[in-house]
């Protein structure tokens, strides 16, 4: 049986949860650079400014755009975060790094939502959001659980390195794997 396109979705939210890094890895990363303590519940405060102050026109630029656009444009711009963290060697980049993260966030959120939404029928998206938010967070669990022992036993240079990897192959199977508005509309 060829595999729906809600199905290869949820391929692509597994690894975007697994590459997503927990604030606390974050600011964990911040603290290695140098960061002062008193000053980390501030780039907290940062990135989630931003994800709150952007969450909304990103989101209604999803509906204009297309859900997949603005996903895998969040998924490119995490790529680029977690890249960042992984070659940091100082602290000053850190403002950017935790705002980028925060616009990420807003970029990916309500697109991935809107998408699942999209690709099920109304008497079945109880259903499909549960498995969603299970699958994702079961991606979450697994990925922070791999972080830190990749951290621990590695380097967060290299834990934060194969999550910018794992962000980019997600963005790659998104745009591979799930057809854009006018293909999936062609498509049934």
């Amino acid at each position: 049986r060829q595999m729906c396109i809600r199905d290869r979705l949820w391929l692509v939210v597994v690894l975007a949860a697994m590459a997503a890094a927990v604030d606390l890895f974050l600011l964990a990363r911040a603290r290695e650079l140098g960061v002062p303590p008193a000053a980390l519940p501030l780039l907290w405060a940062l990135l989630h400014v931003v994800r709150a102050g952007f969450a909304a026109p990103l989101g209604a630029l999803s509906d204009r755009l297309g859900r997949r656009a603005v996903l895998g444009t969040g998924l490119l711009v995490h790529t680029g975060v977690m890249a960042g963290f992984a070659l940091l060697e100082g602290s000053p980049w850190l403002w950017p790094l935790f705002a980028l993260h925060g616009l990420h966030a807003a970029f990916s959120e309500g697109a991935e939502r809107g998408l699942v939404a999209d690709l099920s029928g109304a008497d079945r998206r109880g259903a499909v959001f549960g498995l969603f938010h299970a699958l994702q967070g079961g991606g979450a669990l697994v990925g922070a659980l791999w972080l830190g022992l990749v951290w621990e036993r590695g380097s967060a240079a290299l834990a934060f390195g194969v999550a910018a990897g794992l962000a980019l192959l997600a963005a790659v199977l998104l745009a591979w794997l799930v057809p854009g508005r006018r293909a999936a509309a062609a498509g049934s």
